[in-house]
């Protein structure tokens, strides 16, 4: 689907992860603020910028900015996220399947990438949703 003469937007697929990781290791790992403020390294997000990609492929809802030449010029990762069936016993559990930093933040043992994994864990468990699946 082409916007402008500037730029297309595309779905990402699996075909894209090596172009995809560049992307994030040349431009969002310097320009992101989080990224920035903790001076994190290519070293250091590899493995997890590898982690959200594979999260951002797992369902057809992320997309690739591209130049006319291909060039990636901007990712937008994005995944689903599903609240269980809430029972009478766990009415207040605020629990949900889908999120990236369920359990382990990532294979690397960074501190730096912990901080982020607890940081967006916090607002994933902030994320209110309705039984329709809506966002409120």
């Amino acid at each position: 689907m082409t916007f402008t003469d500037e730029y297309t937007i595309v779905n990402a697929t699996r075909d894209d992860i090596h172009a995809m990781l560049a992307f994030l290791e040349d431009d969002f790992l310097h320009n992101e603020p989080l990224n920035a403020s903790l001076q994190l390294t290519a070293d250091e997000t590899r493995d997890f910028f590898i982690e959200l990609i594979i999260a951002g492929l797992e369902d057809p809802v992320s997309y690739l900015a591209k130049s006319p030449e291909g060039e990636i010029i901007g990712i937008r990762l994005s995944t689903i996220m599903k609240r269980p069936i809430i029972s009478d016993t766990h009415k207040n559990d605020e629990s949900f399947e889908g999120g990236l930093f369920d359990e382990s933040p990532s294979k690397t043992k960074s501190e730096k990438i912990h901080k982020i994994a607890n940081f967006i864990r916090h607002l994933e468990s902030r994320v209110k949703l309705i039984q329709l699946g809506i966002y409120l």
